[in-house]
């Protein structure tokens, strides 16, 4: 599998910049011909020692924060990698706020995406290693009852043929919420499954020891059909799914496109930053295509 390479670089002073499309709208894509439900493989190790690779992108938009970029709050780093030379850290702040709309709470938000033709009837496999720093800040359960921190998710775009302007409003029919579910519980990681109110649920959990790195692999096929669509995921080789966990997993025909960072809310805002490391990110069509080596 080849690696990825970025095509421009901007040179100013001493500093390398990156000549990125970050601010990606939610283009509809349309279904291939001949609808293979084949996707072109994708690996981003972070080797290369530039960020981002010309696939992928950042939310919110480094147009809108520079500083997301200029001040390190997304930056390469050598001497936290799962494999290679270099691996991302993302440092969420309050300073980037996002707001679906005005009737949606305020929530931070720093995380890299990338868009892939994964369309109905597809089976992909994923993986990606994330590492949480030992210095990792947890929630107050007494000061934050209702908190989340999604460290990756699946997202929806807009589909005009069922009326979609945009994903805006829908769930994450994948997502990673790390933390705890009570003081007492143990720190991990919880997945979810679902499509909004219809089925919902956690379908694996992992537990995750800071400062130690999580390999976590995912099978998917892609449908809005219950009985078709289904996950099965493994954290360091273990399966946490217990099997094909089903159920439907797209709002739409259209492709849903993977974030990972830290997506955490709910108000009242938190006062304190925190990292994430992320290495290997893969994309294949079978495990041998996502496998590290």
């Amino acid at each position: 599998m080849q690696k990825v390479k970025i095509l421009t670089i901007i040179i100013i002073g001493s500093f390398v910049l990156m000549s990125i499309s970050c601010s990606k709208k939610e283009n509809q894509i349309n279904n291939p011909p001949g609808g293979n439900n084949q996707i072109t493989p994708f690996t981003a190790d972070f080797d290369d020692g530039i960020f981002p690779p010309i696939e992928m992108g950042l939310e919110p938009s480094p147009n809108i924060y520079p500083q997301i970029l200029d001040s390190g709050y997304v930056k390469l780093v050598s001497d936290t990698v799962r494999n290679g030379v270099s691996a991302l850290k993302i440092t969420v702040s309050p300073v980037f706020q996002t707001q679906s709309s005005s009737s949606y709470p305020v929530k931070n938000r720093i995380e890299v995406n990338y868009k892939h033709n994964n369309f109905e009837g597809t089976e992909v496999w994923y993986q990606w290693s994330f590492l949480i720093p030992t210095y990792f800040i947890e929630l107050d359960p007494n000061l934050y009852p209702i908190p989340f921190n999604i460290i990756g998710q699946f997202h929806a775009v807009g589909d005009p043929s069922v009326g979609m302007s945009s994903g805006a409003g829908t769930n994450p029919p994948v997502a990673l919420y790390l933390g705890r579910e009570s003081a007492s519980s143990p720190f991990g990681v919880k997945l979810n499954y679902g499509i909004m109110n219809d089925n919902v649920g956690p379908a694996g959990y992992f537990p995750v020891t800071k400062g130690e790195w999580i390999d976590f692999k995912m099978h998917i096929k892609w449908s809005q059909d219950n009985n078709i669509g289904f996950i099965e995921a493994w954290a360091n080789d273990s399966l946490i799914t217990g099997g094909k966990y089903y159920g439907k997993n797209m709002h739409n025909t259209q492709p849903h496109y993977w974030k990972a960072g830290f997506y955490r809310g709910k108000e009242p805002l938190l006062p304190y930053n925190n990292s994430i490391f992320i290495d290997e990110f893969r994309v294949g069509n079978t495990e041998s295509e996502v496998s590290i080596q």
